[in-house]
């Protein structure tokens, strides 16, 4: 409501950090309500999406954009919670997903002749390890296995496109997908086990 009604009003308004900072808070929050306010988040991610990829940011975004994009990338990660697997509606699960897809439009809007200099090296460290926690959680937890996958694409797209070559935390990265790997043998194994187990009763 906060942007639809009046951006160009809104914005002009936050003519100060302090006021940004403010305003990021309570959309911050807002994306870590409940399923039942997904509403509410999905109206926090359009003004984040409209900061981050239009045009219309605050002019303190523009001067100092890596603690403001950072913030932003950390504030849209927190939609990935445990009540995600038990999403019986299904808009928490489309919400984790317009979120994944958001961090992959930034990964190529940063690398766009336009906003290389809003987006500095640490800006991209800092998505590709959200990303990256991100898609760790949904792989260590009970996520639908479309929401799995699209994570882990995620990650390595973000990755190739932000072409980082960074060697420490290429070794994070390796020694997650180690563990991923092993934690969808077992799933595969336990899985197989469960239909052997229904064939016999069968």
């Amino acid at each position: 409501t906060y942007q639809r009604e009046s951006p160009d009003g809104a914005n002009c308004a936050l003519d100060e950090p302090h006021k940004i900072v403010w305003v990021m808070e309570v959309l911050g929050s807002a994306l870590s309500l409940p399923p039942a306010h997904t509403d509410v988040a999905n109206a926090s991610l359009d003004v984040y999406e409209g900061w981050i990829l239009g045009t219309a940011r605050p002019a303190p975004m523009n001067e100092a954009p890596e603690p403001f994009l950072c913030t932003m990338f950390r504030h849209m990660s927190t939609v990935f919670t445990p009540a995600l697997a038990g999403d019986e509606t299904g808009r928490q699960l489309a919400l984790g997903r317009r979120v994944l897809a958001l961090f992959l439009r930034i990964a190529h809007h940063s690398v766009s002749q336009s906003s290389t200099e809003i987006y500095s090296q640490g800006t991209h460290e800092v998505l590709l390890r959200v990303v990256l926690s991100v898609a760790d959680f949904c792989l260590r937890n009970i996520m639908p296995s479309e929401l799995r996958a699209f994570a882990v694409r995620a990650f390595f797209e973000v990755w190739v496109v932000s072409q980082w070559t960074d060697e420490s935390l290429w070794s994070i990265a390796s020694k997650h997908v180690r563990q991923w790997l092993g934690i969808q043998v077992g799933s595969t194994h336990t899985h197989k086990q469960r239909e052997r187990k229904r064939g016999t009763r069968i």
